[in-house]
């Protein structure tokens, strides 16, 4: 008698898993074909590429303008003239940013893979084979016991989970990822950007002229730099070494104001030049406005701000790493982990019709 009952309630057992399986079959047929987890992970997809995009434009304007200050040469009299060059205190802050640019590159790189990946398994080739091979476990659970016990059943299932494994897999990282980035990552992530966004001389300005004549003195300045600039390094060239300073300083100084006239001229002026542009109201004016733009104080003040900037840079690039290498990879990992369970285990046997 307690044989009977308990091989009674191990079927009642068996049959409630068969159906659950079933019931999962056809749930995931299902939810493939719905495309609603495709629809989410690619929404936030091109969602992380976007900021992702954000913050390597951020990168490639910080280092335009540590480049644009290194090149910035100074002269002061204490007694005796001499040059101060920005370029030495800002190499570290440069280096720090290029490396900054190769982690949004990074960043950028792998939410392009997981976009592609996700079009190929979203593809409905996919969404067929899966169909298909989960009709043929349906088959093979509904015929004889030796069947579905067998080889060839067993064969189908794992085939089954295979195909569920590569439709779903990355989806479903992809999804966590999205849940997890929204949950606790996006807001930092922005705060972040908004504060180097915010740093003057990162952001470009918009000051395009609507006076004609001033344009073509603009142009007619910068044809006269340039005519100053290749005199200087014609003399350069015919004069002695120890002779060359003073004429490198005036050419370094000439090639600075070359430089903001053609921004001011394009009406691309980064941050703290944006006034210039509008302090032309003639040549004279605006060689003297070009000239006072740039002083020792100002970069400094500049290179002070990028300073205290260096710890929301490291912060946006722990966050990107976060979010776009570590997490996914650790979900895969975990799915990964959950499916050579099933896989090594028998399923099959819940798919058994149950005895009478």
């Amino acid at each position: 008698m307690t044989k009977v009952m308990t091989a009674i309630k191990q079927n009642a057992f068996t049959s409630k898993w068969r159906w659950l399986i079933l019931g999962l079959i056809i749930g995931s047929v299902g939810l493939s074909w719905s495309g609603a987890i495709d629809r989410y992970t690619t929404a936030y997809i091109d969602e992380a590429l976007v900021q992702a995009s954000s913050a390597f434009v951020i990168a490639r304007a910080m280092n335009a303008l540590i480049s644009f200050l290194q090149s910035v040469t100074f002269e002061f009299s204490v007694g005796i003239g001499g040059s101060v060059g920005a370029g030495q205190v800002l190499d570290p802050l440069n280096d720090l940013v290029e490396q900054y640019s190769s982690a949004m590159k990074l960043a950028i790189g792998s939410l392009v893979i997981q976009k592609v990946l996700l079009e190929i398994v979203s593809d409905n080739i996919f969404k067929i084979l899966l169909t298909i091979s989960g009709v043929a476990v349906l088959i093979s659970a509904v015929i004889n016991r030796a069947f579905a016990a067998g080889y060839l059943g067993l064969f189908l299932l794992r085939l089954f989970l295979a195909l569920l494994f590569l439709r779903f897999a990355l989806v479903l990282v992809v999804a966590a990822n999205g849940i997890v980035d929204q949950a606790f990552l996006h807001q930092r992530t922005e705060n972040q950007l908004h504060i180097l966004e915010s740093i003057e001389g990162v952001n470009e300005q918009e000051n395009k002229f609507t006076n004609p004549e001033l344009h073509t003195e603009l142009t007619a300045n910068i044809t006269e730099l340039q005519q100053q600039a290749a005199t200087l390094r014609q003399r350069l060239n015919t004069i002695p070494p120890q002779q060359r300073a003073q004429l490198q300083r005036q050419l370094a100084d000439i090639n600075n104001q070359i430089q903001l006239a053609e921004l001011a001229r394009e009406g691309k002026t980064p941050g703290f030049f944006a006034a210039i542009s509008d302090s032309f109201s003639s040549l004279g004016d605006g060689i003297a406005a070009i000239k006072d733009a740039v002083n020792p104080r100002q970069v400094y003040q500049i290179k002070e701000r990028l300073d205290n900037a260096v710890t929301n840079i490291l912060n946006l690039m722990a966050l990107f790493f976060l979010k776009t290498l570590l997490l996914p990879l650790l979900f895969l990992y975990v799915l990964n982990k959950g499916f050579t369970l099933i896989w090594r285990s028998n399923p099959g046997v819940v798919l058994q019709p149950v005895s009478k």
